[in-house]
């Protein structure tokens, strides 16, 4: 369906969607760096805390019982 909306939208006077910007490979290419340093902030805080309780032998559930 993608690819129907595109050609039909590159072919009207006035698209509901205009389409041109992705003609910019700098623009594109930009796109997916606010998702990645998101990610990778929601990511760290989530996930580090269960490293230092497992490398001491502990379980998940040993740092919420301190």
């Amino acid at each position: 369906m993608p690819p129907v909306f595109a050609a039909v939208e590159n072919r009207t006077a006035h698209p509901v969607l205009d389409l041109s910007a992705l003609h910019n490979r700098r623009l594109v290419g930009l796109r997916p760096a606010p998702v990645a340093a998101s990610s990778g902030f929601v990511t760290m805080p989530t996930r580090l805390p269960s490293h230092p309780a497992a490398g001491t032998g502990r379980g998940r559930g040993a740092l919420a019982a301190c």
